[in-house]
């Protein structure tokens, strides 16, 4: 139907992870997919947010090849300025949606919208591009992200995981992810 997008599945974070692993929404049926990701906060303060895509189905693993290459801007507001800035990476092993401190508040999430082209087909890298809103250190700032990237290296993903900037760290428990 024009104008619709098909739900492939939904996801909530329990459990604490290291690693928040959204499996098998990827596959050949769809060049194009649209991941919404709200109430995200991670466990403890001050940790940046982290993602890499994933190859290998239900028992999958993250794709940690130093094949991440991308830029990330932000637009922050504090009670006093307003800042700009520009970051990015070429040949990285993660795609780092905010290289800031996010909230860990319940009461201050941030939120996450991500375009992606064909992330299963192993002949086309894959490419991405984000916006979001987030949430930083319990509200000290609030900052509008945006980015894009691409994997260099042809290689069929399956689907996607999001960290708290290493995997010492965990993510909290009820982030919501919706794929389409």
């Amino acid at each position: 139907t024009a104008g619709s997008h098909t739900k492939i599945a939904e996801f909530t974070s329990s459990g604490n992870p290291t690693d928040w692993a959204l499996d098998n929404i990827f596959t050949a049926t769809y060049d194009l997919y649209l991941v919404y990701l709200w109430n995200y906060r991670h466990v403890d303060n001050n940790l940046q947010w982290y993602m890499r895509f994933r190859t290998g189905g239900a028992s999958g693993s993250n794709d940690t090849s130093s094949s991440y290459r991308y830029m990330v801007y932000k637009n922050q507001r504090t009670s006093g300025a307003e800042t700009n800035a520009g970051d990015g990476s070429w040949d990285n092993s993660v795609y780092k949606i905010a290289n800031y401190d996010l909230s860990d508040d319940t009461n201050k999430p941030s939120f996450l919208k991500l375009l992606i082209q064909k992330p299963y087909n192993n002949d086309t890298m894959t490419t991405w591009l984000h916006e979001g809103v987030i949430n930083q250190s319990d509200m000290t700032a609030i900052n509008h992200t945006n980015g894009a990237g691409i994997i260099n290296a042809n290689t069929s993903h399956t689907g996607l995981s999001f960290s708290a900037q290493d995997s010492s760290n965990k993510i909290a428990n009820g982030n919501k992810a919706f794929v389409y």
